[in-house]
């Protein structure tokens, strides 16, 4: 398991990396511009 950080993880191809790497069970540092955006996807995802 590795840790990526991923910016843009809000919308397109960010989220969808993002979430390959989740499913694949690897640690991701997701960033977005807006705070709003970064609590949707964890909402979704987990903390």
């Amino acid at each position: 398991m590795s840790a990526w950080p991923i910016t843009g993880c809000s919308t397109g191809i960010g989220r969808e990396i993002a979430r390959a790497a989740l499913e694949a069970g690897h640690h991701v540092a997701a960033t977005a511009r807006r705070k709003d955006a970064v609590s949707d996807f964890v909402d979704e995802f987990g903390d």
